[in-house]
């Protein structure tokens, strides 16, 4: 058995956590048909990126709030986590970090569509935008247009033909086509 590493590339372009909900107003709009459906999937993954930033912000307050005998976090009254003053501001200090940092939206043939309507209705939108709106979709924009190149590595496990004729099922013809893919995606 031989492994193979298989270097490819994609392209992907990274938005800060914070703009998210900046995006999910400016894609909230009447639109029809295909253009719909190609909004609708890029809200979908916006969706996914909002839910682990808040699972993020769920966590660091459930490790930084106040335990009771049990180790649960203790929630007061008004429903919000007990911290101590020195872990309000240190959770106030993540929180900004979290906010501040970037997620990754990776661009495949799959999506480069959806990625291309998105710019298209960004570019065009109907919406007001003050001034320093503006410079972030324009910044959000160029992001998007000239997204960055991500080495992949991906390793694949290879039998040899003669091996693979011991197996039972015979012939191994699935590890042979797994064979001359990877040959294929070595000469992309």
């Amino acid at each position: 058995m031989s492994i193979k590493i298989i270097k490819t590339t994609h392209m992907s372009f990274k938005i800060k956590n914070k703009y998210i909900n900046f995006l999910f107003k400016l894609l909230d709009i009447p639109l029809h048909g295909e253009e719909r459906r190609e909004r609708d999937a890029f809200i979908k993954v916006l969706l996914q990126k909002e839910r682990d930033a808040e699972d993020e912000r769920l966590s660091l307050l459930q490790e930084l709030s106040k335990k009771d005998k049990n180790g649960k976090p203790i929630i007061k009254a008004d429903n919000n986590y007990d911290l101590t003053p020195e872990n309000l501001t240190l959770f106030q200090k993540e929180l900004t970090d979290l906010m501040e940092a970037y997620f990754i939206i990776d661009i495949f043939d799959s999506n480069k569509k959806q990625i291309s309507t998105v710019i298209r209705l960004f570019e065009n939108t109907n919406s007001p935008l003050t001034y320093s709106d503006g410079k972030i979709l324009d910044e959000i924009i160029e992001v998007m247009k000239h997204p960055e190149e991500v080495k992949d590595e991906q390793k694949k496990k290879l039998i040899k033909d003669d091996e693979s004729k011991n197996n039972i099922g015979g012939g191994g013809g699935e590890n042979k086509k797994e064979e001359s893919k990877t040959e294929e995606e070595k000469t992309e």
